[in-house]
């Protein structure tokens, strides 16, 4: 999992929408997995130290065989490990059998998100509009029984791990974004902040930033390095760089008026 992981992704930029999809390894790990690799070469897993198992073993851990698809989780591992499950279980000390949260569908899991104990599971890897359709209707069934305001409160709550590690990528910049909006700059400077959302996402947010950001004291002046050139539209004044240098400067419609460089990039 490691290596083909380091083989496919090392290269890409940090904040690359693929280390979502990746989930069980961030951008910042890639090095300390690498040097690992390299440490741990031709020896058995055995051999290997407290702290270098304890890697390995944790990408194990974090792999979903729908959503990552390495094909590393056949019909015989599977039996192999609800069997395994099932004697962890019954062989767990009385001490700690309060420690692990397992799976009761008559009892609420205090070690799963409150969307996981509504859904009893997890939203399938893979379907189109599948999140956002069943997020839709959770927000419809909470609002109907008045219960949104206390789940969003209960949300804040949540323990993001170091760094936001339990955050996906799109939730840790959403998050950087609002805690610089929270302090209330008098000029936002945002660098590729967005970079994990789809367009649609970066131009909602973007629009609402831009539109009502002034006005609610949110940010005074604001100046955006754009993931997706096209939302450069929603700006009053654009710079175009290459090879850091500015070559073009200008209001985006006389800009595409020109067709220059800057009308290359959001045709």
């Amino acid at each position: 999992m490691a290596s083909t992981a380091i083989e496919l992704f090392a290269d890409l930029d940090p904040g690359h929408p693929f280390f979502e999809q990746l989930s069980f390894m961030t951008a910042e790990e890639m090095p300390d997995y690498q040097v690992a690799l390299t440490r741990v070469k031709g020896s058995h897993f055995n051999e290997l130290n407290e702290d270098d198992k304890l890697m390995f073993v944790r990408l194990a851990f974090d792999y979903i065989e729908p959503r990552h698809r390495m094909g590393l989780l056949d019909d015989e591992l599977r039996d192999r490990i609800v069997k395994a499950r099932q004697a962890f279980r019954e062989g767990l000390p009385q001490e700690l059998k309060t420690v692990i949260e397992f799976y009761d569908p008559d009892a609420y899991n205090c070690a799963s998100s409150v969307q996981d104990n509504i859904l009893m599971g997890r939203i399938a890897y893979g379907v189109a509009e599948g999140k956002k359709t069943i997020q839709g209707l959770l927000r419809d069934v909470l609002d109907e029984h008045e219960l949104y305001d206390e789940v969003f409160t209960v949300g804040l709550d949540f323990e993001v791990g170091v760094s936001g590690k339990r955050l996906t990528a799109a939730q840790r910049q959403k998050l950087g974004l609002a805690r610089a909006l929270i302090k209330r700059p008098d000029f936002l400077i945002v660098n590729r902040s967005l970079a994990a959302l789809d367009r649609p996402g970066q131009e909602k947010i973007i629009t609402q930033i831009v539109e009502h950001g002034p006005q609610s004291g949110a940010a005074g002046g604001i100046f955006w390095v754009l993931a997706s050139p096209v939302l450069a539209k929603k700006f009053d004044r654009v710079l175009v760089m290459d090879q850091g240098r500015v070559i073009e400067d200008g209001k985006p419609d006389e800009l595409i008026k020109k067709q220059g460089k800057f009308a290359k990039l959001v045709s």
